[in-house]
């Protein structure tokens, strides 16, 4: 017979971000948030018993060490620790993290004409006139930033449309 809590995690700890709410042994759930510039993760689970075994995403780890890197999609993504003990009674817990992806433009190009000022001129003084954002209930915790950069397309004045091409990119 074993004693309460042996088998159970005493510590998790993510590489990157934190956990909501605090590790407690005798939690199972949490969720976390990184930013998009974290495409990989490690987590260090830590028992009280070295009998114990431990797996992060079905890969065997050491008592207090980290796990192999974990890659991020962009988004949710689910990390599953496992705590066995020797008479195979199982106890899971799980973080559900979010990659926060924030889009961005690395390149704005004009089918004819100029832009003003050039794309990506830094120093630009955003300018904001009405804008709505909605919200989403799957994530209470996660920071809303807009910046607003205005562009003007001069062109001649034969030219009867313009195709305006955007190159998305994320960080």
């Amino acid at each position: 017979m074993t004693r309460a809590g042996k088998y159970e995690l005493s510590g998790l700890a993510l590489s990157s971000g934190s956990m909501s709410p605090a590790f407690s042994p005798s939690r199972d759930g949490y969720q976390a948030l990184v930013d998009g510039n974290v495409d990989q993760i490690t987590v260090t689970p830590t028992v009280p018993d070295s009998s114990a075994k431990v797996t992060v995403n079905d890969m065997e780890v050491s008592n207090g060490s980290p796990s192999s890197p974990i890659a991020l999609k962009p988004g949710s993504n689910s990390i599953n620790v496992l705590v066995k003990a020797p008479d195979r009674t199982e106890k899971r817990y799980v973080v559900n993290l979010v990659r926060d992806i924030k889009p961005d433009l690395s390149g704005l190009t004009l089918s004819n004409g100029t832009l003003t000022p050039p794309f990506g001129t830094v120093g630009i003084r955003p300018s904001l006139s009405n804008i709505i954002i909605g919200t989403s209930s799957s994530w209470s915790g996660a920071p809303v930033t807009v910046t607003i950069t205005d562009y003007t397309a001069s062109v001649d004045n034969r030219v009867t449309s313009i195709t305006v091409t955007p190159t998305a990119a994320y960080r």
